[in-house]
This record gives C-alpha cells, sequence and structure tokens, in this order.
C-alpha cells in the first residue's frame, strides 16, 4: 500500500479527474487542485466542485502529492464538513477509543456538549476526523476507503490550520498533537514528527513542563493543560529513533505533575500524582505509571538507535553501562506496581469494568516492548549459523575481559523472548475482549517487535531458549500477530510495511500464511 509521500504527481497540463464549475463554464482545462483549482486562485474567486462529491475529491487526491496547503475561507471550509451524524460520530468513537488513554485532553461531556452548540472550532473538528473517520462505517464508501476517508480530513485540516500555524494557544497545539497520531499511522513519520515538534514548542512557549505555571484555583484546565503536554511528551518518547529523531524533552527541568486519575480529571479534583522525577510510587494513576513505562522505554529506542552497545565496550553488567541503569529502571517500575496494576485476566477484567481496560492493556504492552528492546540490543542483524545468543556477541565490539557474569547472555535472551510471548498474549487478551487494539498504531509497533522473537525462535534451535517457547507453540504466535497487523492495514498504512516483513519469514511455514483478511466493520 503507497504512503501519501509515494503518490506520484500529476504532470501539468494533464487532464483533471473532475473540473471545476468555472472552468467547465469557460470549457478551459482545470488543474483539479483543492480545494482551489490554479485558474481560481489566480482569478481570486471560489472554485467550486459539481455537488461537491466526495468520490471526486479522493479521485484528485489520489493524483497529487500532498504539499503545502491552499489558504481557504472558513465559509468553505464549513462546507467540506461531512453530515452532523458523521461527526458526531467522529467524537463519540474518539472518546472511546482515546478517552483512557494518554492521548486525550478533553472532557468528553463538555466538548460534546459545545459540539451540539455549534462551539467546536474547524480545525478542530476536521483533525478529529482525520484521526476516526477510518473507523466510520458510512465513510467506507463515501470517500471509497478507509485510509481515504482520515486522508480527505487530514488535508482539510492542514488547510484550515494556515492562518492559526504560528498561533501560541492550547488548541493549536492539540490539533498538531492529533494530526501527529494520524501520520504516524500512515507511515508518515517525517510529516508527524514535524506536527510534534510544533506541539512541542507550543508546550515550552505556554511553559506546560513547569507546575508553576498553571493556576491553582482552575482545577479543571490545569488537568487538561497537563493531559496535553503529557501527551506531547509520550509522543516524543514513542517516536524518538536516536537517529534523525532524537528525544527533546529533559525530564530533569520537568515539574508538571504526572496524570491524575480519570474521575479526579472529570470531577475536577486535585490530583494526588506527583512529578516525573519523584521516585515511582506504588500508588500511582495508571497514567501516571504509563508516563513512567513510555520514557523509558523512550530513552532505550533512543541510546539503542544512536549506537547503543556499539559505542561501548563494558560488559552489559557493568554497573555504568547504560544498559544496566535501563535494567534497574525496569525492574524498579515493576516492583512498584500494586497488586491490582500487574497483567492478569483478572484485573483487566476489573480495569475493564471502570473504563479502563485499554489503558491497562497499553502500559502493559509498551512495558514488555521496553524489555523487548533492550534484551535484543546483541542480537546482530544477520545471524551466522550455529551462533546462540547465551555465549555472548559474535559482532563486536571486544568487551572487556570479565567473568563475573557469564549467566547474563541467557538471561537476556530468555527475557528477551519471554517479553515477546506477553505482547502477543495481551494484544490477542485485548482483541477478545473488544478492546480493539488496532486503533492505536503503536501497538502495532510492539507486535514487531515480538514477531521479531518469534522469527529468531521458530528459525534457530537456540540451547539458551530452552524452557521457554520454540518451534511450533512460537510460530503460532507469529502468524497470530501477522494476522492481527493485516487486520491493523486496513486503518493504518504504516501496517502494510510490517506485514511485507514478515510475509518472508511466514512462508516458510507450509499451510500457516495467512491470506487477506476481510474487512473489519466497527
Amino acid at each position: 500500500m503507497e504512503t501519501p509521500g509515494q503518490r506520484s504527481a500529476r504532470k501539468p497540463g494533464a487532464r483533471a479527474p473532475l473540473a471545476c464549475a468555472a472552468c467547465r463554464k469557460r470549457k478551459t482545462k482545470c488543474s483539479g487542485d483543492w480545494p482551489s483549482c490554479r485558474a481560481c486562485t489566480q482569478r481570486s474567486q471560489v472554485c467550486h466542485y459539481a455537488g461537491n462529491n466526495p468520490q471526486a475529491v479522493m479521485q484528485r487526491q489520489l493524483h497529487s502529492r500532498p504539499g503545502t496547503p491552499r489558504s481557504c475561507s472558513e465559509d468553505d471550509l464549513l462546507h467540506q464538513l461531512p453530515s452532523k451524524e458523521i461527526v458526531f460520530e467522529a467524537f463519540k468513537l474518539y472518546f472511546e477509543y482515546y478517552g483512557d488513554s494518554t492521548f486525550c485532553f478533553f472532557k468528553e461531556f463538555i466538548l460534546m456538549n459545545d459540539l451540539e452548540h455549534g462551539k467546536v472550532p474547524l480545525r478542530l473538528q476536521f483533525c478529529v476526523l482525520a484521526l476516526m473517520a477510518r473507523f466510520i462505517e458510512p465513510c467506507f464508501s463515501i470517500y471509497n476507503g478507509t485510509v481515504e476517508a482520515s486522508e480527505h480530513f487530514a488535508s482539510l485540516a492542514r488547510t484550515s490550520m494556515i492562518s492559526t500555524f504560528d498561533e501560541i494557544s492550547l488548541l493549536n497545539m492539540q490539533c498538531n498533537l492529533i494530526l501527529c497520531i494520524h501520520w504516524t499511522g500512515h507511515g508518515d513519520e517525517h510529516r508527524a514528527w514535524f506536527q510534534l515538534g510544533v506541539a512541542t514548542r507550543i508546550a515550552q512557549s505556554l511553559r506546560l513542563l513547569f507546575e508553576d505555571s498553571f493556576p491553582e484555583d482552575d482545577m479543571a484546565s490545569t488537568e487538561i493543560k497537563r493531559r496535553t503536554f503529557w501527551t506531547c511528551f509520550t509522543l516524543d518518547r514513542l517516536m524518538a529513533n536516536g537517529g534523525d529523531r532524537r528525544l527533546t524533552f529533559d525530564i530533569s527541568s520537568i515539574t508538571t505533575k504526572l496524570p491524575g486519575t480519570r474521575s479526579d480529571f472529570l470531577l475536577g479534583r486535585k490530583t494526588s500524582a506527583g512529578t516525573i522525577n519523584d521516585k515511582v510510587g506504588t500508588d500511582e494513576p495508571l497514567l501516571a505509571y504509563t508516563v513512567r513505562i513510555v520514557d523509558i522505554l523512550g530513552n532505550i529506542v533512543d541510546w539503542s538507535g544512536a549506537g547503543g552497545r556499539h559505542n561501548e565496550n563494558r560488559n552489559p553488567w557493568d554497573p555504568s553501562m547504560p544498559i544496566s541503569s535501563f535494567e534497574r529502571d525496569l525492574d524498579a517500575w515493576e516492583r512498584a506496581l500494586p497488586s491490582h496494576m500487574r497483567f492478569n485476566e483478572e484485573n483487566k477484567e476489573a480495569h475493564v469494568a471502570v473504563g479502563e481496560g485499554k489503558s491497562f492493556c497499553t502500559m502493559h504492552m509498551f512495558f514488555y516492548n521496553a524489555r523487548g528492546h533492550l534484551y535484543r540490543e546483541y542480537i546482530p542483524v544477520v545471524i551466522p549459523p550455529g551462533w546462540d545468543p547465551g555465549t555472548g556477541p559474535c559482532d563486536g565490539p571486544d568487551l572487556a575481559l570479565d567473568t563475573s557474569n557469564p549467566g547474563w547472555w541467557a538471561h537476556a535472551i530468555r527475557n528477551g523472548v519471554s517479553s515477546a510471548v506477553a505482547i502477543s498474549t495481551i494484544y490477542k487478551s485485548m482483541a477478545s475482549a473488544d478492546l480493539i487494539p488496532l486503533v492505536n498504531p503503536f501497538l502495532g509497533y510492539c507486535l514487531m517487535t515480538s514477531s521479531t522473537f518469534h522469527i529468531w525462535c521458530s528459525l534457530y534451535n537456540w540451547k539458551s531458549c530452552e524452557g521457554v517457547l520454540r518451534g511450533e507453540p512460537v510460530k503460532k504466535l507469529l502468524i497470530d500477530d501477522l494476522r492481527y497487523l493485516i487486520q491493523c492495514q486496513e486503518s493504518w498504512p504504516v501496517a502494510a510495511y510490517w506485514v511485507s516483513f514478515l510475509r518472508p519469514y511466514t512462508q516458510r511455514f507450509p499451510n500457516s500464511f495467512p491470506g487477506k483478511s476481510t474487512s473489519h466493520r466497527f
């Protein structure tokens, strides 16, 4: 599946799939640009396509590369909104799918009331539609597909934000964060990183990193600002790769309190949450634990992507080695979880009952993803025949002679494999409980981490992995992961790359490769 950035632009002078009304009347060629063709732009007149046919809109988008959006009047944009029913469905699904997550910074009853009375800014409506249209059934037929529907509204969102591009406001920050998630799922990570960068600069300008910037007498608006900042922080950690996308926020300077409980947020109560620089507690809100583990995950990926163990000649168990520090951070986080926060089916059902099932499972997915990333650090890209990770690295650098912890290597690969199994198990548990994990593209990244380990355990008979899943059981996990990613690609184009990566491996297993999935409906 192509991403928006891969589609070729239509050559100048080529016939447009649909001409605007003015060009039809003048019987001249129409460029077909949206929202205004070149001829109408030059004449400073309103460009109107007959019937405002959404399918024709998508045809223009499919033949043009998204570039700098053209300015458009508020009235013109207002006419591009879909029916009131679709808009309301988009906002309802936003709260249903993201309401208990770190990606939600609105109060549902307030925002839905504002939507009912026409008080929600147009740009925010288009941003929410860009994120959620892929899950709204009428959009499948109106806009010729799930991805096409979201691309259509993302284009309108960008157009509606032109005049407020450099506006330093919480609303502008929130719109950019929503579009960041959209573009991440579409595989356009550079555009997503750009949107996140705008949001980050707004957060810094508004001093959202510092608790003393919030009014003490308005808990409701204060928690909205906090949650908007922590969404920005979370996306910064989830998108950093150690290469062209390095971590932006330095936590040592952040004094803003972590997200409070969902009930405190909705009721406007003062939160009891501490700061990210406080020692992790044993009774913190769910989202506070989530932010902490995402911070650890982001630091692991950033370190690894910047060279990781290839820049070190110390043994991984050396206390001063980053990988040893990350181990301690992960262990401290896991030990701090109270009994009702630990993952098991009973706790999952309890969190589902209080409306926090998705966030509970997502938190644990991020934890095991962090462990998986950490313990695959010493696995080479190309695995030589006969090598076993339990014997230590095979591709350098030369480590200092230290035999004080000979069991570390087997410990590392076994922890990595067990983390991969946990990721697959939790994702399947979410799907079985109708928690719809595919709405969060970052959980797809977690499945890619688990699938990597499953591939190794399917292809290599490593002695160090005796006692953990190998052979046929792990092949089944790999096939299940691939089935979920095939479903995911119907809504998030980035999943198509994951599927294409996994297919060559799963095709080695006779009669086990999943075929094309049927379209899902929500």
